[in-house]
């Protein structure tokens, strides 16, 4: 009994594990793709941009391994079920940011920012409720264990496309006005 439990434990990882490196595939071809719209004049932003989402998603990943072996399957099931009603309610954040900096933002700034907002918005906020309800929360552990890591991941992509749609104009207004 107890080495089909570990077996079982090793095999959950592997999946895990499998589809984390997937995750972090999508989101390096992701940025190749859009790499003409994502790909700024500043190399700080560039770099941000491109390696945040995976240094969250692999702690994010540690944290879970680290979860699931020290505790019951009843217990991370749970703890999962009310993880992905926080991060839906924390997905509602998104969509106010970006429509009121869409609002105060001027004209030529929120032309730079728009890519970022909207992949933002498309990340943080659709991708999370469409994951949310198109798989039902009745499932087995590991179907759980990768819906909490695609929405964490999903979310994780949306706030980090929002901090350069926030930090662009900074950078924009230091090289305009106070770099002379």
């Amino acid at each position: 009994m107890e080495e089909e439990n570990v077996f079982k434990l090793k095999n959950t990882k592997m999946k895990i594990y499998i589809f984390t490196a997937i995750i972090c595939i999508i989101w390096f071809s992701l940025f190749y793709i859009l790499r003409k719209i994502l790909i700024t004049n500043f190399i700080f932003i560039d770099v941000f941009i491109l390696f945040l989402p995976i240094v969250l998603i692999l702690i994010y990943l540690n944290e879970t391994i680290i979860f699931l072996e020290n505790n019951s399957p009843d217990i991370v099931q749970e703890s999962i079920l009310k993880n992905l009603d926080n991060m839906k309610n924390f997905s509602l954040v998104i969509p106010t940011i970006v429509f009121g900096l869409g609002f105060f933002l001027h004209k030529d700034l929120k032309k730079k920012s728009l890519y970022y907002f909207l992949l933002a918005l498309i990340f943080g906020a659709i991708f999370p409720f469409l994951i949310v309800k198109i798989f039902n929360k009745n499932k087995d552990l590991e179907t759980l264990i990768v819906l909490d890591l695609t929405e964490y991941s999903s979310l994780s992509f949306g706030y980090t496309l929002l901090l350069p749609g926030l930090l662009f104009p900074i950078f924009i207004y230091y090289n305009k006005y106070l770099k002379k």
